[in-house]
């Protein structure tokens, strides 16, 4: 496995007993998920993963890789010193597949120790599964790339691998996947025939357009929308009503309410009645008055 993060050598001077004990002592106030506190948030939506920061990214994949699923897992790594120090790491993954023989894995891996360690950039250069690596500019991003081949669940396959940090906490990767036939985990780029170069060149090229990314957009997570709507619903209907005329179609966040409050039938109760025939007058519902 390759290497992705390291221990700060500046840190390991001066670390005394008393620093490590107030640690301790800080720690056992917070509690174990004190400190993960203003944790970035990821989700799919519309076959885009989104992630508020770290990265802060928009990863729009193509219609052709659908969205399958997502996971979360973690690790322990630990490091080559004679200390045998070792720092967790946190793995999102989130797999967009097609009805062939291509599909997309996103990894983003986060230390849970920011002290004293920090993340490396993949090399893919280094691994023997490479054919070739090299530096590519995507989307205003320097991404670290591979092209190579490997057994993907049994099965040979021709992989594109996508790599860049952010800070010294995080490591995100995208990997591009096609089946091949098994010959090609014998192939070596010293010996390509110019068939195999075509291949190769229009693989990379499906690789390229599989996905595009752009900043993070600023649009707000699932659960941030929930706990707006949820403010919007305890608000007194008057509070939310328009002005007359204004529009003939009630906000989505509000028509369940609506629907709720104001039946067909002119309601029972006076003080809903009121609300309603504001309403009324806004052109959103009708009633029978």
């Amino acid at each position: 496995m390759a290497v992705i993060c390291q221990i700060k050598d500046k840190l390991q001077q001066g670390f005394t007993v008393r620093n490590f004990l107030f640690l301790l002592l800080f720690l056992s106030f917070l509690g174990c998920g004190g400190i993960n506190f203003n944790q970035p948030e990821r989700w799919v939506e519309n076959n885009t993963l989104y992630s508020t920061k770290l990265p802060g990214i928009e990863i729009k994949v193509t219609p052709a890789l659908l969205y399958k699923k997502g996971e979360k897992t973690d690790a322990i790594v630990k490091s080559t010193d004679s200390n045998n120090r070792n720092t967790g790491v946190d793995v999102d993954w989130y797999y967009f597949v097609s009805t062939g023989n291509e599909r997309l894995n996103i990894k983003i891996q986060t230390l849970t120790a920011y002290r004293g360690w920090y993340v490396t950039p993949p090399d893919y250069g280094k691994e023997d599964k490479y054919f070739v690596s090299t530096t590519e500019h995507i989307g205003g991003i320097s991404f670290l790339t591979g092209i190579g081949r490997e057994k993907y669940n049994g099965t040979p396959v021709l992989i594109k691998s996508f790599g860049a940090v952010v800070g010294e906490t995080t490591r995100y990767e995208l990997f591009y996947i096609e089946k091949v036939s098994a010959d090609w985990l014998d192939k070596y780029s010293a010996l390509f025939s110019t068939a195999d170069r075509d291949v190769i060149a229009a693989f990379n090229k499906r690789a390229n357009e599989s996905f595009s990314v752009a900043p993070y957009s600023g649009i707000l997570p699932p659960t941030k929308r929930a706990e707006q709507n949820a403010d919007l619903s305890t608000k007194p209907l008057e509070a939310i009503t328009p002005a007359p005329n204004t529009s003939k179609e009630p906000p989505d966040n509000i028509k369940k309410e609506i629907k709720q409050k104001c039946s067909a039938d002119f309601p029972s109760d006076y003080a809903q009645q009121a609300e309603c025939v504001k309403l009324q007058e806004a052109g959103w519902i009708k009633m029978n008055l």
